[in-house]
């Protein structure tokens, strides 16, 4: 009965300003449980809805059982909390991606595509009512797309490493490819951004380099 007397009490704060659009609610679009939104309408009203569709003038939310639509119009203020908890989020994983060692890329990599995928979905479901969500999309992308090439490099260069060391061991290889090889090789080190990383690489060419000179010489 109380919370009866709640959505009543909550439908009559807002009537001037929402329908009641129970019997339409077939034609909708399903979100399931959607996310909560607060609302500060420009009569001073606070109302807080469960999103359900955001359309070009309007949106639609439940308060309770209660399906209504609040027109653009007549909104003064809108808080997503379900927004600014992403946002607060892209902002960390941003901060902490610049100084990610080398073990943790994978995982920043993920957790940013995850970010950028939740973004992206809320832009296009809250258009209007958030039009800021995705303003941090291109520096995440960014960001994943450096620490992809740092990892497809660091892979890369482990590879052609190992490349150098069967070619030390066959005193028939040619000299052409291993220079070609050891040039490329090297090039790709001096792209990876971790000073650690590059050493243990040099060390295996060094190695590889050494071992070939031994092959050549027997």
């Amino acid at each position: 009965m109380g919370n009866l007397i709640f959505e009543h009490a909550q439908f009559s704060r807002v009537i001037g300003t929402a329908l009641l659009w129970a019997g339409l609610m077939c034609g909708l679009p399903s979100w399931g449980e959607g996310e909560l939104i607060y609302l500060k309408l420009n009569d001073g009203s606070d109302v807080q809805i469960r999103h359900t569709e955001t359309r070009d003038h309007a949106v639609f939310g439940k308060v309770g059982a209660i399906l209504l639509q609040f027109e653009q119009t007549k909104i003064d203020t809108v808080r997503i909390p379900a927004v600014e908890k992403a946002q607060e989020q892209a902002k960390k994983l941003l901060a902490d991606m610049e100084n990610a060692p080398l073990h943790q890329l994978e995982a920043f990599r993920d957790r940013a595509s995850t970010n950028i995928k939740t973004l992206k979905d809320y832009e296009t479901r809250f258009n209007w009512l958030a039009p800021d969500v995705g303003k941090l999309v291109p520096d995440l992308d960014y960001s994943r797309t450096r620490i992809e090439e740092v990892l497809n490099d660091s892979a890369q260069a482990e590879k052609q490493v190992a490349q150098l060391s069967d070619l030390s061991e066959s005193a028939n290889s040619s000299g052409e490819i291993w220079n070609q090889t050891l040039h490329s090789t090297q090039l790709l080190i001096e792209r990876i951004p971790f000073p650690e990383r590059q050493e243990d690489l040099r060390r295996k060419v060094e190695s590889a380099s050494v071992k070939r000179g031994l092959t050549l010489a027997r």
